[in-house]
């Protein structure tokens, strides 16, 4: 059986999946932002999603090519939403500055930043004192604290509306105990394979739902950063995990609180302060931190 896949970062995660359920599954998947960098790929895809007897695309990938006047025609197609769940990790944030390698500042870790590291930085914290805001009372004034439960009704909805129940499993993802997603966008390979096990379910695509792919293949997304989950957040639905800031730019290193701000703060003073200003969750979380007693602006 030959399968494409085009979605998100995630499609490797899907592929893996798909090979694991379906015993002589042939699967060839790509990142949509890949799929139009050039005619040549767009040509190559035309024909694997006509050849394709299951094709397995992202909604927003069919927009996108719609966009462009591009117009595949898989002959049988199935549609699965990316996952974002915020809940974990509430305090992800990008700094999109259009100077910067791919209009992105990184932090530490890459693309990822705490928005709470990048609001002290313009407030004038140094590490040390910035390390002392990571605590409940600034989680819960900028809504860290009911974050988990909103994502949680957010995700279930989305894959509702495309027919696939996942509601039981992230009641299982939860129950697990374990952090199951490395950053806001990257979820563990777990619960991709719960995911693509519901969407073959039902859309009656034969399939062997007992295997784990776990056992079988490495994650495709432990190749990517790991942003943790802060306790003060985790805890109260019974997940917790490492405190630790994964990075892949430094042969995956993995830095301390303590040590992931003072490297991003290494890398901040090479940008203008315009830069963060200018991205509406950091000047939002500036705003609060700010009322901080040990705020440096309340002592000017």
């Amino acid at each position: 059986m030959k399968v494409a896949v085009i979605s998100n970062c995630q499609h490797r995660s899907i592929a893996v999946s798909i090979r694991t359920f379906i015993e002589d599954a042939n699967v060839s998947s790509i990142n949509m932002g890949e799929l139009t960098k050039s005619d040549e790929t767009i040509k190559e895809w035309s024909d694997i999603t006509k050849s394709a007897d299951l094709t397995i695309v992202h909604p927003q990938a069919k927009v996108s090519l719609s966009e462009k006047g591009i117009d595949f025609k898989p002959r049988k197609e199935l549609i699965i939403p990316g996952v974002v769940f915020a809940g974990l990790q509430p305090d992800i944030t990008y700094i999109r500055w259009e100077p910067a390698r791919r209009g992105l500042i990184q932090s530490a870790i890459g693309d990822y930043h705490s928005a709470i590291a990048a609001a002290a930085y313009l407030e004038g914290f140094d590490p040390n004192q910035a390390k002392i805001l990571f605590n409940k009372i600034v989680y819960s004034r900028l809504g860290y604290t009911t974050a988990y439960d909103e994502s949680k009704k957010l995700l279930i909805s989305l894959f509702q509306k495309y027919g696939i129940d996942i509601a039981s499993s992230v009641e299982r993802w939860q129950s697990s105990g374990r952090a199951f997603m490395f950053s806001l966008n990257h979820p563990c390979l777990f619960v991709m394979a719960d995911i693509v096990r519901a969407a073959l379910l039902a859309n009656n695509i034969p399939h062997n739902p007992k295997p784990d792919p776990n056992f079988y293949f490495q994650d495709p997304l432990l190749e990517e950063p790991i942003f943790p989950v802060y306790p003060e957040l985790g805890l109260p639905h019974g997940i917790s995990g490492p405190y630790l800031f994964k990075t892949t730019v430094h042969a995956n290193r993995l830095y301390s609180l303590q040590g992931f701000l003072e490297r991003s703060y290494e890398i901040y003073s090479e940008w203008p302060k315009e830069a963060f200003n200018a991205e509406p969750m950091v000047s939002r979380t500036r705003e609060v931190i700010a009322q901080w007693p040990q705020s440096p602006s309340k002592k000017a």
